[in-house]
């Protein structure tokens, strides 16, 4: 998996938001059992670092203790909808603050985080990383700290490898023009077109979820 580096001031620091993004991204899925010596193995840590990465990831609410072992939470359909009504808020306003403050070189970014999708239509698991660095680099091009740091901890069920499986090839390329919807009303300045189209993307999303969540 190719996740993106993180800046962190110490080894907990680095470990927590490592298995944070393994979670968002959903590499570690739903009811995964989370033991504390097999982390620190795979991760090439003392078991310190992961234990207190537990423990916050607790307090975000991404795992649970039972039976004095951490598990991954299965997320509702209410909890993804909940997730959802803030993603367009947030993001919404990212987008129309991105297409009033982003640099130039900003924009070059959002356009070079576009997935390519080639003759054989976009793949899911690319996809998801893809999908991961463009909203991303949006929201940094707004250019509000507070803002990039609510939408972080919002992040849950946004668009990961589980949400992707539910895709239908069709409903990639849809959201992959969306995408590039998004970025031609950034690189325009078009600050309404951008909140507009980020309502659209967000809501097609919400539907495929709805339409097949499995819960």
């Amino acid at each position: 998996m190719n996740l993106e580096p993180v800046q962190a001031s110490t080894l907990a620091d680095v470990t927590y938001h490592r298995l944070r993004e393994e979670i968002l991204l959903g590499y570690l899925r739903p009811n995964a059992l989370l033991v504390e010596t097999e982390l620190a193995e795979r991760l090439e840590v003392s078991r310190t670092p992961v234990r207190e990465s537990l423990q916050r990831l607790a307090k975000d609410g991404l795992i649970v203790s039972r039976s004095r072992r951490w598990i991954v939470v299965e997320q509702t359909l209410a909890d993804i909808r909940n997730a959802y009504d803030v993603r367009i808020a947030l993001e919404g306003h990212a987008s129309r603050l991105a297409a009033e403050r982003a640099t130039d070189e900003q924009i070059q970014t959002i356009f070079k985080a576009l997935y390519s999708r080639g003759d054989a239509g976009p793949s899911a698991a690319d996809f998801v990383a893809s999908n991961e660095l463009f909203h991303r680099h949006i929201v940094e091009a707004a250019g509000n700290r507070r803002l990039t740091d609510a939408t972080d901890l919002s992040r849950q069920f946004y668009f990961n490898t589980a949400v992707a499986r539910l895709y239908r090839n069709d409903e990639l390329s849809i959201s992959h023009r969306q995408h590039e919807a998004l970025a031609e009303a950034i690189r325009r300045r078009d600050g309404d077109e951008a909140y507009r189209i980020t309502q659209e993307h967000v809501g097609h999303s919400l539907a495929i979820l709805e339409e097949r969540w499995p819960g």
